[in-house]
């Protein structure tokens, strides 16, 4: 991941260009994330995935990941909270 000021962005901006092939960069301004430049084919795997979710359709490996997925013990007292 890169940060970087706006400005260098302004300056720069096929450098950046280039480096979102390899990885979002994340664009500042005053110290903050303003926006991210990422590849198209990156934007595009996004989308899928977005739509995929938004139509209930999850890819096997995301479903294994979600099945697997346990919580962290420290967490028992809320789920106790929840079977009251």
């Amino acid at each position: 991941m890169t940060n970087v000021p706006a400005t260098d962005v302004k300056q720069n901006f096929g450098r950046y260009v280039e480096e979102a092939q390899h990885g979002p960069v994340h664009v500042q301004k005053h110290g903050r994330d303003s926006v991210v430049i990422v590849s198209a084919r990156y934007y595009a795997e996004l989308v899928k995935n977005q739509r995929s979710r938004e139509a209930g359709e999850l890819d096997a490996e995301t479903v294994d990941r979600l099945t697997g997925a346990r919580m962290d013990t420290r967490h028992d007292p809320l789920d106790r909270l929840m079977d009251d």
